[in-house]
């Protein structure tokens, strides 16, 4: 199965799976997260909680949104 952003880049779920958990949990990335294919469009939430799976990625994603939420109040 392939999933995308509206910038058109296509990758099969499960390189959006392994993309969007190094990103989070190798560089503390929630809300900053860009499409693979190098056009700056930002992944938004409800497709890093549609393709991440793993409950340990999952939670550490909440955590980072939540911090960078109270860091901007």
């Amino acid at each position: 199965m392939m999933t995308g952003l509206e910038c058109g880049h296509l990758y099969c779920t499960a390189c959006w799976a392994e993309y969007l958990t190094t990103k989070i949990m190798d560089e503390g990335a929630s809300q900053m997260i860009e499409c693979p294919g190098n056009c700056e469009i930002l992944v938004d939430d409800l497709t890093v909680v549609n393709l991440v799976k793993e409950p340990r990625v999952r939670v550490k994603y909440q955590h980072l949104i939540t911090n960078s939420f109270v860091q901007v109040k």
